[in-house]
């Protein structure tokens, strides 16, 4: 199968690359995927995490996005097999020589695979803005680091890697069989959904999920108010991530919409009160989640009190999305 067939054609504002990535391999495969079903599937959907040892450098809304990613393609029909593990993953970018060592260990193994037909999922490496996104390496090149391919908002055309990729996951098999019925489908991603709201990710990939990952956010707020002299960055950091949920919680009411009607009408009441929380979620980060309205809230203390309202309110919602997401897992047999 030709790998230049794929090519991303979804991940503008708002969508998960990782999502776009995939939907984009398992079109190829010849499964056709709604962005909002796989987002869920995922995990994505009703995801919010925060590092568990907060670094600055780090882009914390980009964390942690395959945590359910080997599961979930093997759910879909695809065997993908990561080239290292989350650990080793977790901050190699950072050090210096790993550009060599990507270059001498793992650009040979990315080659193999593309050899055998196989695309390669990739975090970071890309150029510019998007070198903390999700892309599939489908070629090789001259330029950069010797690989190319697709990534979001290039409008499906050729993107050098151009620094190493902190992870990769080799699609070994892509050919989908088709989508699993909608019991089947709402059972995996409330188990996927459970999962995230219990803070019972992995601990390898070094994050909090859940409601706890709140009190992170609020921990930018409490720091001395001279840190918010220059708080263009935590103004960034905020809206970032505010903006990031309040996509994915949108993106698990396309999910919940969908698949709603679908079944047994018992079980639409707590559909019902799962849309309900995660509206509320929304609704309490929509408002201002902008890094020009945030940065002037950030230097006074009146401004920094109502941003920690909002994400108080926040993380009270999300606390409130645990119990129909348990009830809905149980309901449908997870």
């Amino acid at each position: 199968m030709d790998l230049s067939a794929i090519q991303i054609r979804e991940g503008g504002e708002g969508r998960e690359s990782l999502t776009a990535s995939l939907q984009a391999v398992a079109r190829w495969g010849g499964l056709e995927i709604e962005h909002d079903v796989l987002n869920a599937a995922l995990g994505l959907s009703f995801m919010v995490c925060a590092p568990q040892r907060p670094e600055p450098s780090l882009r914390w809304e980009s964390l942690a996005r395959d945590w359910n990613l080997v599961n979930a393609a093997r759910w879909l029909g695809m065997e993908l097999r990561a080239l290292h593990p989350p650990p080793a993953a977790a901050g190699v970018e950072s050090a210096a020589e790993f550009q060599q060592h990507f270059v001498d260990s793992y650009a040979p193994l990315i080659r193999q695979a593309l050899e055998h037909h196989q695309p390669v999922l990739a975090w970071r490496g890309w150029p510019d803005e998007l070198s903390w996104r999700w892309g599939v390496i489908t070629g090789t090149c001259e330029e950069g680091l010797g690989l190319r391919g697709t990534t979001v908002r290039r409008e499906g055309l050729p993107v050098v890697l151009v620094a190493p990729a902190a992870q990769c996951y080799v699609v070994e098999h892509a050919a989908c069989p088709g989508l699993p019925d909608a019991l089947e489908m709402v059972r995996f991603v409330m188990q996927a959904a459970d999962t995230i709201a219990h803070n019972r990710v992995d601990p390898a990939f070094g994050v909090i999920t859940g409601h706890g990952a709140y009190d992170v956010w609020l921990s930018l707020l409490g720091r001395d108010p001279a840190a918010f002299v220059d708080s263009g960055g935590v103004a960034l950091r905020l809206s970032h991530l505010a903006r990031l949920v309040t996509f994915a919680r949108r993106s698990g009411l396309g999910f919940l919409a969908a698949y709603r009607d679908r079944l047994d009408p018992s079980l639409r009441p707590v559909v019902d009160a799962l849309a309900a929380a995660a509206s509320g979620v929304i609704a309490a980060l929509a408002v201002p989640r902008t890094a020009v309205s945030i940065e002037p809230m950030l230097r006074s203390a009146e401004g920094r009190d109502r941003l920690a309202a909002d994400i108080r309110q926040a993380r009270e919602a999300e606390r409130a999305l645990a119990d129909p997401i348990r009830l809905l897992a149980v309901l449908t047999g997870g």
